[in-house]
């Protein structure tokens, strides 16, 4: 009954005011209280922030006992044979830098190493210097035969570790030489030279520091030491199946032959010679800050944000106050009390 008293334009009035209220308080609140909670409950999503820390990778070796080498020659009557060879039976040298098979010497090698330091001012002292490294493997294979060799196919498998700040860490990434040539001609001498490059594929958690998120994990490389099967050919399958199936670390890339031919026997020393020169640069780890960490730079992120918008903020209150007080000033001017007359007339009219 009351409202029959009141103007429209009133009734719009106080709409417009609290409707201005309004939006003014709900700014306050989301800066208030809702902008901190949201940060807090998603701050692993929100404020990640990811570090790298260099790494060293090395050494490196050749998984000779896990090598597979075929020979493919040709005999007086050009008749194409091939000949398998493994390296199931190899010795080390005293240094550990050579290495022969035991019975026919039929493949040997050796392995160099050559590097540089350089400063790494992050993330702390701790971490020293950085090897810059290069591991040369030089292998070769040897004709015992008189046969004509024609081609030949490798599988050599090439394990690193990791280190950082001289500290080896419970992972190896494997790579694979995996080369294959076939000549119309007999083969005297064979020069290959490639180069591998490394590349992170699993993350490592670090001391002190959090896991990364699942998503971050790629799949585990393959180590080809725990690859062993009964027989040498489910071996061979197996291994290769792995390989296709999982991302190597190391891959081959830019492989160049220098080959000379000859219508005689092959000799029989250093039929072919394989030179692997592997790039050890500076690698990067990917890990989380701690906790507390992310928690600061929060923090610190809110703040500013608050400086930012504080003097906006104070402008828009005192506009959206002031607006209201005059509107509220000059409602009261022209939408005065009706006088008793006009409420009695307004009665009559409605009974």
């Amino acid at each position: 009954m009351t409202e029959i008293f009141h103007y429209p334009e009133e009734k719009v009035f106080k709409a417009f005011v609290w409707s201005k209220t309004f939006v003014f308080h709900v700014i306050t609140v989301v800066f208030l209280f809702l902008a901190p909670i949201i940060i807090l409950c998603n701050l692993k999503y929100i404020w990640i922030d990811f570090k790298y820390i260099p790494v060293n990778m090395g050494p490196c070796f050749p998984e000779i006992s896990q090598s597979f080498v075929w020979l493919y020659t040709a005999d007086d009557q050009n008749q194409i044979n091939s000949n398998f060879w493994s390296g199931m039976d190899v010795t080390w040298s005293t240094f550990g830098n050579e290495f022969i098979s035991i019975e026919d010497h039929f493949l040997s090698g050796s392995i160099e190493y050559f590097s540089y330091e350089d400063p790494v001012p992050w993330p702390s002292k701790d971490v020293g210097k950085l090897d810059y490294k290069a591991t040369e493997i030089s292998i070769d294979i040897f004709n015992v035969t008189s046969l004509k060799i024609i081609g030949k196919r490798l599988f050599i498998p090439i394990t690193c570790g990791l280190r950082q700040n001289n500290n080896e860490f419970s992972l190896n990434v494997t790579g694979l030489i995996w080369s294959e040539l076939i000549s119309q001609t007999s083969m005297t001498d064979l020069f290959i030279q490639s180069e591998l490059t490394i590349k992170q594929t699993q993350s490592i958690k670090l001391h002190g520091m959090d896991p990364i998120e699942k998503k971050y994990y790629m799949r585990p490389v393959m180590n080809m030491n725990t690859v062993r099967y009964n027989s040498i050919i489910s071996n061979i399958n197996n291994a290769i199946y792995d390989m296709i199936d999982r991302n190597l670390t190391l891959h081959l890339g830019k492989t160049q032959y220098y080959m000379s031919t000859s219508e005689t026997d092959a000799q029989p020393s250093e039929s072919f010679h394989i030179t692997l020169v592997i790039n050890l640069p500076e690698q990067e780890l990917l890990f989380e800050t701690p906790f507390i960490h992310r928690l600061k730079w929060a923090y610190i992120f809110y703040i500013g944000i608050w400086i930012i918008f504080y003097w906006p903020i104070q402008w828009l209150q005192r506009w959206v106050f002031e607006k209201r007080r005059l509107m509220i000033c000059d409602n009261l001017v022209e939408f005065k009390q009706p006088s008793e007359n006009v409420y009695l007339s307004q009665l009559k009219n409605e009974w």
